[in-house]
């Protein structure tokens, strides 16, 4: 199979005007010239003719030192010269083009995963050449067995179950911060942003997938595989200017990811499981001269329509105010190669996908829900601080109806400055009352000042104001790394608050955690105190009052045979009030395995002393959890928990016993349509005079997606609620252009149990069928045009 995405030849791509942009949508013409056409069957190719001249360039992946100390913490690493190229390929998956012929060329990869530093099971192919305006990539990605080769026709950036191949570049060699682009083999795209300080996934981190970026690829499978190509604009990402003639240096690597193979990642730039960091074993891409200087000038129109029809608790029947159309404007302008400004009229802060859920029956403390917003997710990996809070949570701005953000870097320095006005709180407010209609300022600034190699001292300040009322938090933080396996993060901060009665307050909160990721040693310790006065009306709070301190241990035995690695965890953590009271403490001790062909077992026992409504209560829980995707077909986890239990009610709490169980499963039939479903199961059971149900809990989440064709893609969710007696389904149909260009239209149907519903005059159905609670149809349109 062939498949071109993103627009195919990148030397074609125009701005084009509205009627043309209303065209591409309808599936009439391709953005960068050409008609829309299915994939179609590629031959197998002889990629390169596979007789290399001597114009070849030859790969230095020696160790030898850097001369001068450009390459900073990288030098000793793997390097590779890019050759610059007059004659761009056409970008559809075949290295058929003149270029891959004096292109660079990396066949040298060993294992990250399962057995570091051993050679790579499959051959693979990786050509490098960049011109003025992109960097390509070639690859040929050979399979000794195709028949393991796993690949799905799934939505952008959600093909993460797939054998991906994928490009890492830290534009600053900074290792701070770096991008990812990366495809399988039906061309599906992602990209992503990883931020050392909150590094997750493991050896190879997972990256932020809010980030998208205009890029060009294409795929074809082939008979021992697949080839592929990417273009990536320069204007696509942040990197510093150089003068004419001097060579760019990033750091770089390649990951290829064979899933079939216990889950095996093959990379360029050889890993060790000794050393924490990612960035830090890059190696480097050098050679670059005299890339284009011209600014990124970006529009993103936006036109959305919603008819929202909801219950009327007087007739009890569905009534609607009418169509409800909404333009928005982004508008994104490079004042430099490394610094950004974004501004947004009306923004669109529409949310296609709804949040995963989550069972919210007993809970303690609120639950907390990620941003799903385009406009807050640029740049946002800036304002990720590792604190006890969450001191940036930009869903605490409810309905903005303008912002602007300055993002980048200048110098060793990263800035971050974003403004919105947010007219949610005077929507709150009774016509004719003072703040009616009214909006809160909201001010969040970020400054972070590079020290070395994945080290930086930071500040962030925080500021909302709403008539009389604030909130404002400031303070500093710091990430220093010590060694090759350790890390250390600080953070003080103060807040000042008052609220809408006048009440003010003041208080501070600091914390400092370490850790060591070594091959067999896993530590981590951290300690931390939230005054019983910190406030703050933009993060995230879940409890203030609190000093406490946790470690976390762990030793892994590496085996790799048919089990890949096993090893004991223990937690322990000590939380008391100000005053002195212990809240909690827990003491948890685990076992984890990692088996060939993807199977993962996990199992723990806490003890714990928990405090609420005044009572000191002691539970013992159990718990296991397993993972399995030994097939492209299908993967299955979950994971059970039960034991002792409290009632969260703050006159009358007391214990009982609980059982949590949370199933998910993926089911991929054809390449074209996956379904993914998650069970929820909670039951609480009063023990004190016998054995009471209290509640049964469950929810149950379908999400099935059917590839239509490359660009065209409809979307079911499907979501029960046993607890609260809802259903709701959501039907959506996608045409996508590129990573910013696409077309939504669809439904959103919501049903209750009747005798749950509260109507006027404290009636309810005299029924317990479900009965509709409101119904939504609407259409959105996103337009990138890029200068």
């Amino acid at each position: 199979m062939q498949d071109t995405r993103g627009g195919g030849d990148p030397r074609r791509a125009r701005p084009g005007a509205l009627a043309l942009a209303v065209l591409v949508v309808a599936g009439v013409v391709s953005p960068f010239g050409g008609a829309v056409t299915a994939a179609a069957q590629a031959p197998t190719v002889s990629p390169v003719a596979r007789a290399h001249g001597p114009d070849r360039p030859r790969i230095d992946q020696s160790t030898t030192a850097a001369v001068g100390g450009g390459y900073r913490a990288l030098s000793g690493r793997p390097r590779v010269r890019a050759v610059r190229t007059d004659t761009p390929p056409n970008v559809d998956g075949r290295l058929d083009d003149e270029v891959w012929r004096t292109a660079a060329m990396l066949t040298e990869f060993v294992q990250q995963s399962p057995l570091d530093g051993d050679p790579a099971t499959e051959q693979t192919e990786v050509y490098i050449a960049y011109d003025r305006d992109h960097i390509y990539f070639g690859f040929y990605l050979h399979y000794s067995d195709p028949g393991i080769m796993r690949a799905n026709r799934v939505d952008r950036d959600t093909a993460w179950q797939d054998d991906l191949i994928t490009v890492y570049l830290d534009t600053f060699m900074d290792q701070q911060r770096c991008y990812d682009f990366d495809l399988n083999a039906y061309n599906v795209q992602g990209d992503g942003v990883i931020n050392t300080g909150l590094q997750q996934g493991g050896p190879i981190p997972i990256a932020d997938r809010s980030w998208d970026a205009l890029f060009y690829s294409g795929a074809a499978i082939v008979e021992d595989g697949y080839t592929a190509e990417m273009a990536i604009p320069f204007k696509s990402f942040r990197y510093p200017q150089q003068p004419p003639g001097v060579e760019h240096r990033w750091g770089f690597q390649i990951v290829r990811e064979i899933k079939g193979k216990n889950q095996e990642n093959v990379v360029w730039a050889p890993m060790s499981r000794d050393v924490r960091g990612f960035m830090e074993q890059m190696g480097v891409l050098e050679g670059m001269t005299d890339l284009s200087t011209s600014r990124n000038l970006e529009f993103l129109p936006s036109f959305t329509a919603i008819r929202f029809e909801s219950i009327d608790d007087s007739t009890g029947r569905l009534v609607s105010p009418g169509t409800d159309p909404e333009t928005g404007l982004n508008v994104k302008y490079g004042i430099t190669s490394n610094l950004t400004a974004d501004f947004t009229f009306n923004p669109d802060f529409s949310q296609i996908e709804s949040d995963l859920p989550q069972i919210e029956v007993n809970q303690r403390f609120p639950l907390f829900y990620p941003e799903l917003r385009p406009f807050f997710l640029e740049g946002a990996e800036i304002f990720d601080i590792p604190s006890p809070v969450n001191l940036v949570h930009t869903r605490t701005l409810v309905d903005p109806n303008l912002g602007a953000k300055l993002t980048g870097k200048v110098g060793n320095t990263t800035i971050g400055l974003m403004l919105a006005d947010d007219e949610a709180p005077g929507r709150r407010v009774e016509a004719g009352e003072r703040g009616f209609d009214e909006g809160a300022r909201v001010v969040i600034g970020r400054a972070r000042y590079d020290l070395y190699a994945e080290s930086h001292i930071g500040a962030v300040v925080t500021d909302r104001t709403f008539l009389d009322g604030y909130s404002r938090v400031g303070g500093i933080d710091g990430q220093f790394r010590l060694g090759r396996a350790s890390r250390l993060n600080v953070i003080a901060v103060q807040s000042q608050h008052r609220d809408a009665q006048g009440r003010e307050r003041d208080g501070p909160m600091w914390g400092a955690l370490f850790q060591h990721q070594s091959r067999n040693l896993v530590l981590s310790t951290f300690a931390a105190r939230v005054d019983p006065d910190f406030r703050t009306d933009v993060g995230f709070v879940q409890r203030v009052d609190q000093q406490f301190a946790g470690t976390n241990l762990g030793y892994r035995w590496w085996p790799e045979s048919w089990l890949i690695s096993w090893g004991p965890t223990a937690e322990y953590q000590l939380s008391f009030t100000h005053e002195g009271i212990r809240e909690d403490e827990v003491a948890d001790l685990g076992l984890q395995f990692d088996f060939a062909r993807n199977v993962r077992l996990s199992m723990d026992a806490t003890q714990a002393l928990e405090r609420f409504g005044g009572v000191d209560f002691h539970r013992r829980n159990y718990e296991i959890s397993a993972n399995m995707s030994t097939s492209r077909l299908f993967s299955v986890g979950g994971e059970v928990a039960w034991g002792d239990a409290i009632f969260y009610d703050r006159s009358n709490p007391f214990l009982g016993r609980g059982v949590n169980l949370q199933l998910s499963a993926t089911i991929r039939p054809v390449p074209r349509f996956t379904t993914d479903i998650n069970v929820a199961t909670s039951r609480f059971h009063d023990v004190r005079f016998g054995d009471v149900q209290l509640f049964d809990a469950r929810i149950v989440r379908a999400l099935s997606t059917l590839t239509v064709t490359d660009r065209l893609l409809l979307r079911n969710i499907t979501e029960y609620n046993s607890f609260d007696g809802t259903l709701g389904t959501n039907l959506l149909v996608t045409y996508r252009i590129n990573a910013l260009t696409v077309f939504y239209a669809g439904y959103d149907d919501h049903y209750r149990q009747g005798n749950l519903i509260d109507l006027a005059g404290d009636r309810y159905f005299p029924t317990s069928a479900l009965q509709p609670t409101n119904r939504a149809f609407f259409t959105k349109l996103r337009v990138l045009f890029r200068y």
